[in-house]
């Protein structure tokens, strides 16, 4: 019996894909690839420092959104 919770309809997004098409496990996987090479690490000290309007305001209204994209 499978169950949910409203966190797994409303905060958990996850990708599941099942194909036996290389190019497009390849790709799949370059998304991924490409996205942490743009990452970069941050202390708590430098993530409660961060700009108020780039990421607080603009982070809340991705969030207002989300769930339209």
């Amino acid at each position: 019996m499978l169950t949910s919770t409203p966190r797994s309809f409303f905060h958990n997004e996850e990708l599941d894909i099942s194909t036996a098409e290389p190019r497009l496990q390849q790709s799949v996987e370059q998304v991924f690839v490409d996205a942490f090479a743009q990452s970069q690490t941050m202390s708590f000290k430098d993530w409660q420092q961060r700009s108020w309007w780039r990421h607080r305001l603009f982070g809340s209204l991705v969030r207002f959104i989300q769930w339209q994209l």
